[in-house]
């Protein structure tokens, strides 16, 4: 929820939503090797060109969520599962007479055009490997079960890792968003009423780094 004053937009949550926080997960334990004082360690930008490999077909993100229940603690005691879904768009801008006019993102892409089939899902000692079967598919689903997942105090901790598609064939290099939702449900059905979700920007593209070396 947005409240308008004085010409700015202030985030009001909801008193009965959950909240969801979403971030990239290193998996560097050393700084850029490439880049003039490179603090760096984001796996966020996405680089198709490896100076070992000169390129790469997938380069693998891996991102953390936590989904804080504190506003519906009545739902989660009735949950036994929690639902991940994720989709994916791309960042396109508007062109007219070469002049660029406006900067938005699309529509839900076909994620088996960007990722590779298989997502991994995890929280705790719950694990789940999505795969996508359906090349038109724009959404990815799984079910973890609740009493396996990872909950500190009243906050669920999930895991999400995919290898985005780069170099190779591949030449739609952009900036893009991975969505993540999180709801609870039962055997039964979803809790809708619990569903929030948000998105992390990566960068596909591909550099050659010896340009920047020091």
């Amino acid at each position: 929820n947005y409240h308008y004053t004085d010409g700015q937009y202030f985030f009001i949550p909801n008193e009965n939503e959950a909240l969801i926080f979403y971030y990239a997960v290193s998996e560097l334990d050393e700084h850029d090797d490439y880049g003039r004082m490179s603090e760096n360690k984001s796996t966020l930008g996405v680089n198709g060109y490896s100076k070992e490999t000169h390129n790469l077909d997938y380069m693998p993100i891996n991102t953390e969520a936590k989904y804080n229940t504190e506003k519906i603690r009545e739902k989660l005691s009735e949950a036994t599962r929690v639902k991940v879904t994720i989709w994916l768009k791309k960042k396109e801008d508007t062109v007219d007479n070469n002049v660029v006019t406006n900067v938005g993102y699309s529509e839900d892409l076909k994620l088996w055009d960007y990722i590779d089939s298989q997502v991994n899902f995890s929280s705790g000692t719950a694990a789940v490997t999505g795969t996508l079967t359906d090349p038109n598919a724009t959404s990815l689903a799984v079910y973890l079960p609740k009493e396996q997942c990872k909950i500190d105090g009243d906050t669920i901790i999930l895991n999400m890792g995919f290898k985005a598609k780069t170099g190779g064939d591949f030449h739609d290099y952009a900036n893009y968003r991975i969505y993540l939702q999180v709801e609870l449900a039962d055997a039964s059905s979803d809790f809708e009423s619990t569903r929030v979700f948000t998105h992390l920007v990566y960068t596909n593209a591909k550099v050659y780094p010896t340009y920047f070396a020091e």
